[in-house]
Formats: structure tokens, sequence, C-alpha cells
């Protein structure tokens, strides 16, 4: 309702006013005195303020004054009511700041029309200010409760109608957390405005596969949420998972790209894994992160195991940095024996983590991690040096050619001048460049086999040793050997383990071994845990071997006390 104050002395006037303001159905309020006037004008801020020139101490002059001067009313429109028609006192209200004159006695007419008059044009003025100011509360809470970018629900309007879902007590809710990684054949996933639009790509999947049965939000950078009523039974929910699985999975056109997208799923169920949308969610982004640690496309319920799990992936994380400055990294060695004498030739080297929380961690606990913060290059520095130095001391202490094998990743081995760099460590560690192995997978020496080549014959030249491990599992065809000149090839630990009780393992062992022997390549087989499979492979013409059957990992101590008990060891086919 419109608000009018009066100023106004004679009271048969004022109350005149009053009675037609109060008819037309303004809200009218009314002083006496020009100093009331001016308080009531500060404490109600009118939409108009209607007063007498002439009245007694402040007169309308004072009041108009103290009115524009005060930020709170300075543009209220203020109407002069007067008795006087002399037009050099209009002129001089005017030019004060007075919108108008209304002269004595008052028609009714004359007063309406002024007032409207004022309204509208106040209105005039306001009105952009006011649908500007709509406008930005609107987009303010179009920011607060949507993605700007993608215009999806964010993660507060998504917890939201979660919640309000739950409240009304459904049988069963699936909520599905979604993240998005590697994107091929991009490989750095990481422009933001590429990341929008396979984000908004991968939404309109999912809305055609649950149209409105599913909220889907976006709750994070590359991030997407959903939850689907009445889905019970984990079978049911498996099945409906793999669906989803399998339309993020299909190419998604972008810019004339045909990209796809990698994606891990953390899926809670109500009421099972919790009874409120804000303990779902964080159920949810634990089993996400959780199965991001296992593989890529697949889906993880969570569980107590997985954060348990996931909260000591974080722990090791945050930790590796400090592995190697506080000397909390150690090698283990197992033996390589010769298949004919029985003789130790050489150790393969394997990293351990004393972690001083979590105990003795194998590297499988930890490499994703190096690999991850780039931790892997000094650490496998490292792993060289001190396998470098010990081999140099069993060679000083027992005058024995042993060899010693170290494991390099792909990150390793693409560093540039890795030869010098290896044989530098080498040579600073006082042992020969030949008596050092770098073992690598086949995948490492194939992705770039022009690469491969180049930084082979500079390890060659050094006089370093390179096998290929795991050998059997790749791809690695005759051309490509007989062209990258390994020293060795290591039989995947999965043939050994069943040559006796399966004719294509035991025929793909025979195979590797005499493909190797027509190329003068050695060969050693890893895992081998009974004598059986050691008379097997001696009997194929296997150069070496190592696994349980003669030892497990051991500390350097102890693999040094086994040189020391018995420097040429028994034939394995003497053993009782």
């Amino acid at each position: 309702m419109t608000k009018i104050l009066i100023i106004e002395d004679d009271l048969t006037t004022q109350k005149l006013l009053l009675k037609i303001l109060q008819e037309e159905g303004f809200e009218a309020i009314a002083a006496s005195k020009g100093q009331t006037g001016i308080q009531l004008a500060r404490a109600h801020e009118p939409d108009i303020i209607i007063c007498d020139v002439m009245m007694p101490e402040v007169n309308g002059y004072d009041v108009l004054n103290e009115i524009r001067s005060d930020t709170s009313t300075a543009d209220i429109p203020f109407i002069f009511l007067t008795a006087l028609s002399d037009h050099q006192d209009r002129r001089h209200g005017m030019e004060m700041g007075a919108d108008d004159y209304l002269t004595k006695p008052i028609k009714r007419t004359e007063l309406l029309n002024a007032i409207s008059v004022r309204l509208a044009k106040r209105s005039a003025m306001t009105q952009p200010y006011i649908d500007e100011m709509r406008r930005a509360a609107q987009n303010l809470a179009t920011m607060a409760y949507y993605d700007p970018l993608t215009h999806l629900p964010n993660r507060i309007t998504f917890h939201h109608r979660l919640q309000a879902c739950l409240e009304r007590q459904p049988d069963s809710v699936v909520v599905l957390y979604l993240g998005f990684d590697e994107l091929v054949p991009i490989p750095n996933f990481s422009d933001p405005t590429l990341i929008h639009q396979v984000i908004q790509a991968m939404a309109q999947q999912l809305a055609r596969l649950f149209g409105q049965d599913g909220c889907i939000a976006r709750v994070g950078e590359r991030e997407l949420c959903l939850f689907v009523q009445d889905v019970s039974g984990r079978s049911a929910i498996a099945e409906m998972t793999h669906q989803v699985l399998a339309v993020m999975q299909e190419p998604c056109s972008i810019d004339g790209h045909c990209l796809q997208v990698q994606t891990n799923i953390g899926l809670v169920v109500f009421p099972e894994h919790g009874n409120t949308a804000s303990e779902l969610l964080e159920k949810a982004t634990i089993a996400m992160q959780y199965s991001k640690t296992q593989a890529p496309n697949q889906f993880q319920f969570y569980s107590d195991k997985a954060e348990q799990l996931l909260a000591e992936q974080q722990l090791i994380y945050n930790t590796l940095n400090y592995a190697l400055e506080r000397q909390q990294l150690c090698l283990y060695f197992q033996p390589q024996v010769h298949l004919i004498t029985g003789r130790i030739i050489g150790a393969e080297a394997f990293l351990r983590w004393q972690h001083p929380e979590l105990g003795l961690l194998n590297p499988q606990r930890f490499l994703d991690a190096a690999e991850s913060t780039g931790m892997i290059v000094p650490i496998g520095d490292w792993v060289i040096q001190t396998a470098c130095q010990q081999a140099a001391l069993w060679r000083s202490l027992y005058q024995l050619p042993i060899r010693v094998a170290v494991n390099l990743s792909m990150r390793q081995f693409m560093q540039p001048n890795l030869a010098h760099k290896i044989v530098e460590i080498a040579e600073r560690a006082g042992l020969p460049p030949e008596f050092l192995m770098l073992e690598l997978k086949e995948n490492t020496l194939t992705s770039n086999v022009e690469f491969a080549t180049i930084n082979l014959r500079q390890l060659e030249a050094a006089g370093v040793r390179v096998a290929v491990d795991n050998f059997g599992t790749g791809f690695s065809s005759l051309r490509q050997l007989r062209r990258l000149r390994v020293n060795l090839l290591k039989i995947d630990r999965s043939f050994v383990h069943q040559v006796m009780i399966n004719e294509d393992d035991a025929a793909i062992a025979k195979a590797i071994v005499a493909m190797a022997h027509a190329l003068q390549i050695k060969v050693v087989a890893e895992g081998v845990e009974t004598e059986e499979q050691a008379q097997f492979l001696r009997q194929c013409g296997c150069y070496a071997m190592q696994g349980y059957l003669y030892s497990e990992p051991m500390p350097q101590a102890n693999f040094q006390e086994l040189l020391t008990s018995d420097r040429r060891l028994l034939t394995l086919s003497s053993k009782t």
C-alpha cells in the first residue's frame, strides 16, 4: 500500500487531506510540526511527502532541506502545500528540490492528480533498478542451486531432492555416484570447456536412460550423481549399473571429435547404507573413489572394507613424499638360480616400504601413488642405486659374478639420456654396468618401438643388460624381439604355474624357450614352486629360475647369509 506523509499545522486541512487519501486507499500518516514530520519521514520512508510551507519554528523549506540531505529520504517525491501564490516562492521551493506545488484550498482532483504524477515518475525511475535487482536475485538463486555452465542441478539441489525423497519412506533408493577420468583419444582430460561439454553429454545420456525416474545432478567438476527409486536386490542394481556403464562408454561427438570417457560408479542403497542424504552421499563418494583404485569402467557398492582401504590409500598418498627422506624404503632380494648347476647367478630386487602406521608394504600398495605423484622416478633412482651398491658389496665379499635385476617403469624408461644416467648410478656405486639387469614390461617396449629401440641400443652400448618381464602376457612379436635385441626373457608365472597340468601352458612355455634360443636370448622362469616344474623347465632348456621352490624374496642380510653359508649351491636335482 502506498504510504503518504502529511505535514500540516492547520488541523482542519490536515483532517481533510487524511480523509481524502484514506478514501482513495492510501495509507496516510500526519504530523502537525515540521520537526515531527522529519522524524516520521526517517522512520517510515513514505512514498510521497505533502508539506505546508508556512509553519512555526521549522517551516516547509527547512523540512525539505533536511529531507534532501538525508540519503534514506532524499529520493522521496516532495509536494509543497501553500496559500501563497507568489511565483517567486514557487521558484525558490522548486530550486530547493520540491517536485510540485498545490495551492490551498485543496481540490480533490488536483491532489490526486499530483500524487498520481509523482508516483508514476518515481516508478519509471526506480522500476529498471527493481527489475535488475530481481534478475540478480534470480541469478543468485540459480547459481546457488544449479551448475552455471551445464545448468544441471548442483550438489545442494541434489541433496535437498534426495532428502525429500527419503522422507517419503520409499521401499528403496539407489544412489549412483559417477566419476569420469581419462578421455580417449585425448589423454590430457583437463580443458575446462571440454570437461563441461563431456559432463553435459554424459548427463544427456543418463536422462535418455532414466527419463523422469532419476534426478541427475553435477556434484563435482568431473562427477555426476543420480538416484533411482524402487530398484531392489543387488543383482537388479548391478544389472542397471552395467547398463549405465555401457551407455557411458558409448562414444560421444563433441566439436567434431568422437570421444570416449572412462567411468567409475559408486553405489549406495537406502536404507541399507544410511537414512539421510548426507550419509548416502558421503558413502557413495567413498565407493566411487575406491572403484577408481581398482580399474576403469567399474562399479563398487559401499562397504566398510572399501572405506578402510580407501583411507589407507589416502594415507599412502599423503605420506609417500616422506618415504625417501625418512629412509623408510628398503629392498628385498630373490635369488635367481641356474637350472643346471643350482648356483645363484643373480638376484631380483623387490621394493618394500616400512610404513610407520601400515607396516611393511609391497609395491602393489603404493606404486600407483608413486606414478600419479611423479615420485616413481626418484624412488626408481634410489632402487637402482641401492641395488647396485648391494651387488657391488656381494662381488667384493664373495668374488661371484652375481647380476642384480631391477624393474623399470614406463615413465622411468621414457626418460631422456636414460643410459647415461643408469651408467652413472652404477659406476658411482662401484658396480660394472654389465652386472645390472633392467627388467621391462612388454607394453613398455612395444608402446613406442622407435624410442625403445634407441634407448635399448644406448643401454647395450653402455653394457647394461635388459630383460623382458612377464613375457607371454603382452603382444611382442618375433620380429619386434629381434629388432629390440634384449638379453633375457622371463616367462610369466601364470604359465609356469600350470605347466604340469595344462597342455596349452606347457606348449607356450616350450615355444618361448625355443624362440628365445633361436634369437640367442636366455630365459628365466618366474614363480617356480615345485621340483616337477623345475625339472620340466630344465628339460625345455630354460636357463634359470626364481621362485618359492628355492626362496622367497628376503632382506639383504638374509640373502648375504645365504651366500655365506653355501657359495656353490647343490643342484636342484640332488636336493632331498
